[in-house]
Formats: structure tokens, C-alpha cells, sequence
């Protein structure tokens, strides 16, 4: 896989119903490289970030597309096997088989109690600390990729003492993308692509064919300045 596009993500990297074409296919088919896609639904920004990881240890010499969909999850480690097979039965998409053991958590997954786990603030901002360090990594070991936002715009408050410097830095690695404006859901509304699935999920819905051929094009202009 060495000259591959990796393509990574949430639900929103998959395609509509009854269509094949995703913004991952379109990129891979500019590049002339073969798509190999990790993505798959309520996939945890962790495992995101560590599945890249993984996938960089072979030192790939293709272009690496990390995409960071819904925030508000945590995983958490399980025996049962068969949770995690669930999403990845189809074979649709790529997974490692280390990552198993590691289940996704919902905010309705957990006792109201406990619910402060789930600050979008905190989550935001760890975030953002931890793919930091994976762009770091990655540019340490002479990798070519970019991160962008599947997501919604994450939120710029500077009376947040925890995310204090956060934007400032993360401002300051080009590479990673479009998390404070211009994530995929924004700019689905900015051209008024409600998402086949709208009624469902409004704001947050799943790209449509045309979602995913304007969100490629968008990708494509940073991508292309970096082979």
C-alpha cells in the first residue's frame, strides 16, 4: 500500500445510499493512486488518530487524507469482540485488527451523572493537542498527508482557560486544515448541500454525490500544493 491514497474518517466519509463514489474515491482518482479507506461509522477521533499512526509505521509513500468527524466520543476497552465487528462485518472499509477491543461511547451511553466527561470544550481542545502531535509525528517521519475537519466548526473562546495557545498552534501547521471555519458540514451549508439524510440528523447530516464532489474539490486545493 505504499502508493495509496489513505482516506480516514467517520460516517461522513461514506457514501450516500445506493452510490459507490465518496470524496476519498474522487481524490485517489486526481492522484492516480489507489484508495485504501479506514473510515467507518461513529469512529472515535482516538482511533482515528491512532490508526493513522499505524497505518504510517509501513512509511507510506503515497498521501495520507486523516479526517476528524463527530467530537463528541470516547471509547472505552471491551472483551466483547463482536461490538466492534459490528461496523466492520461489511468489509467496506479497512481496520486493524489490534483495534478490536475498543468500543465507541455516545454521550447517551453514560449515566447523566458522569455526563461532564463529554465537555465539548475539554473534548474540542484535546482534540486539537492530540492531532498536534500526531501532524508533529507525521511530519517528523517525512509523511505526506493533510487533517481536516468532517465535523462542525470547533469553537474559539479565549476566556477557556484550557484552550489557552490551542489556536495559535494549531494555526501555525498549515496541514491541519479547516477546524475553526470551513469544516464539511459548513461549508455544506454554505452551498446549500443539506446531506441525503437532513431530515434525520439537519446540520449534521451525511454528505450526498454532491457533497462529496464539493468537499473533494476543497480538499484538492490544499493537497495539490503538497505532491
Amino acid at each position: 500500500m505504499s502508493n495509496c491514497l489513505y482516506y480516514d474518517g467517520d460516517s461522513f466519509t461514506l457514501p450516500p445510499q445506493g452510490e459507490s463514489i465518496t470524496t476519498g474515491h474522487i481524490l485517489a482518482d486526481r492522484l492516480s493512486l489507489q484508495l485504501v479507506h479506514y473510515g467507518f461509522p461513529s469512529k472515535v477521533p482516538a482511533q482515528i488518530i491512532r490508526t493513522a499512526m499505524r497505518y504510517s509505521f509501513n512509511k507510506p509513500k503515497g498521501f495520507m487524507v486523516i479526517g476528524i468527524g463527530i467530537n463528541s466520543r470516547l471509547e472505552q476497552h471491551t472483551e466483547d469482540t463482536k461490538l466492534f465487528k459490528h461496523w466492520t462485518r461489511h468489509q467496506r472499509y479497512k481496520f486493524y485488527s489490534e483495534e478490536h477491543c475498543m468500543v465507541t461511547i455516545e454521550p447517551g451511553d453514560v449515566p447523566r451523572e458522569i455526563i461532564n466527561i463529554f465537555h465539548w470544550q475539554c473534548m474540542e481542545v484535546q482534540t486539537l493537542f492530540n492531532l498536534i502531535a500526531l501532524h508533529d509525528y507525521l511530519m517528523y517521519n517525512n509523511i505526506n498527508f493533510i487533517i481536516h475537519n468532517l465535523g462542525t466548526n470547533f469553537t474559539i473562546d479565549p476566556e477557556h482557560e484550557f484552550g489557552k495557545g490551542i489556536k495559535e498552534q494549531v494555526d501555525a501547521r498549515p496541514r491541519i486544515l479547516n477546524f475553526y471555519e470551513n469544516s464539511l458540514h459548513s461549508l455544506m451549508i454554505q452551498h446549500n448541500l443539506p446531506g441525503w439524510d437532513y431530515d434525520k440528523y439537519q446540520d449534521k447530516a451525511h454528505p450526498d454525490k454532491a457533497g462529496h464532489a464539493m468537499y473533494a474539490d476543497f480538499l484538492w486545493e490544499y493537497i495539490k500544493t503538497y505532491v
